[in-house]
């Protein structure tokens, strides 16, 4: 079949944002190639004369092998399952003013992110809004949200009211804390890895595969200065049958367009 043919396109990696909670983040650009290999172990069950009776397979996984170039600390210590903490240490607070949704460019009941978030993803303080249709106020007239996928975005959405016009500037002002370094600690005697779905894709093919873990463990590197390649991180992870699934459905699902007819 021709249009089943796949030209080398590289690949993309995402991780659900909160264990079981759904929603993705993206890990960024990846380096070397990236793949998945399924694999089982077949049994064949005989007679006790030796014919054939039937076949089955048992202990069904995927090993899953990407190299990352972005090495965020947040995106690794989801892809370690939960036995790492990240402290973001904070720095002094920063005032904003004058950030501007501009006239006749911004809609009601829609999401608009602060252009600055604290580094500990908690909500920005000091909090006000000016529109020359009036003088909004917070809960009244637009309300302070979190984006709603656990990445610690927030902003704000405005409400239709007397006090509030889309033929105006919208200003915020507000003060956040950006973190000036990050803690990632490591270690434990004995602690329980939490899976999590792991997409691998590119513009024509999609793996979701639904429970995984870093079974390999990581690698960080440090190449010499005059190396002329960026510092990556191979992993190996390693994705089970999730049992709460429909059967045949309970390690990965492929989305493919390349070979749909047409495309």
């Amino acid at each position: 079949m021709e249009g089943a043919v796949q030209i080398p396109e590289g690949y993309s990696v995402a991780i659900e944002t909160t264990a079981g909670g759904g929603g993705w983040t993206d890990l960024g650009l990846t380096m070397e190639g990236g793949e998945v290999a399924l694999s089982y172990d077949k049994i064949d069950i005989t007679s006790s004369v030796g014919t054939p009776v039937y076949s089955a397979i048992k202990n069904m996984i995927a090993k899953i092998s990407i190299s990352l170039i972005q090495l965020e600390q947040n995106n690794l210590a989801k892809l370690l399952g939960g036995i790492s903490t990240v402290t973001p240490v904070a720095g002094d607070p920063v005032p904003i003013t004058g950030e501007t949704l501009v006239a006749n460019a911004w809609d009601f009941n829609t999401f608009y992110p602060f252009e600055h978030q604290s580094g500990d993803g908690t909500v920005p303080t000091s909090i006000s809004a000016t529109n020359t249709g009036g003088t909004p106020v917070a809960g009244t007239d637009y309300f302070v949200t979190e984006s709603g996928d656990g990445s610690g975005i927030w902003g704000v959405v405005i409400i239709d009211t007397d006090q509030t016009a889309k033929t105006a500037n919208f200003v915020l002002a507000y003060t956040y804390t950006p973190s000036v370094s990050i803690t990632h600690s490591v270690g434990s005697k004995s602690i329980e890895m939490v899976p999590r779905a792991l997409k691998i894709y590119n513009t024509k093919v999609s793996f979701e595969l639904y429970s995984v873990t870093n079974d390999g463990g990581m690698v960080w590197s440090f190449p010499r200065s005059d190396d002329d390649n960026p510092v990556t991180m191979s992993l190996e992870l390693t994705a089970k049958v999730d049992t709460t699934r429909s059967d045949k459905d309970q390690l990965f699902k492929i989305t493919d367009t390349w070979g749909v007819a047409g495309i």
